[in-house]
């Protein structure tokens, strides 16, 4: 798609070596982009992947605190997955739901301790009952701050 002038965010389940994340970053910006920002669950990092990442066009990885990091690294933000985890533990011993943390949008609202970043939610989906999670109100709202 046509990407000239957006915000791209490349998200995946795992990064290991960050070729790839880093080389669809690089194209990313060729054709146009304004930046480009990425995030993963689990922060792998195997072989070269700091130096990959630090040289790359990538503005950020975000990452959760899965795996731990090997080394800090000014490209890489680390989110907590503790209040998550707490809520899945409190809801098992409540005989409540844990979709319901997923559903109502828990991880749909990041925040980067390190840089204050906030994510918003949608007026519209959540009177359907819904959370989304918008993009591009989350990064309109961190370049306002």
């Amino acid at each position: 798609g046509n990407v000239d002038g957006a915000d791209v965010i490349l998200i995946d389940d795992l990064v290991d070596t960050a070729g790839t994340l880093c080389r669809a970053a690089e194209i990313l910006m060729k054709k146009g982009a304004k930046s480009v920002r990425a995030m993963c669950t689990h922060p792998i990092l195997s072989g070269k992947a700091f130096e990959n990442i630090e040289g790359s066009m990538l503005d950020e990885l975000i990452v959760c605190d899965t795996i731990p990091l090997k080394r800090p690294s000014p490209k890489i933000q680390v989110l907590s997955s503790a209040k998550l985890f707490a809520r899945a533990i409190r809801n098992t011993h409540e005989h409540r739901s844990i979709s319901a943390l997923f559903v109502d949008g828990l991880l749909l609202k990041p925040m980067r301790y390190q840089t204050g970043f906030r994510a918003a939610s949608s007026a519209a989906s959540r009177s359907r009952g819904r959370s989304r999670f918008s993009w591009s109100q989350a990064f309109s709202r961190q370049k306002r701050s």
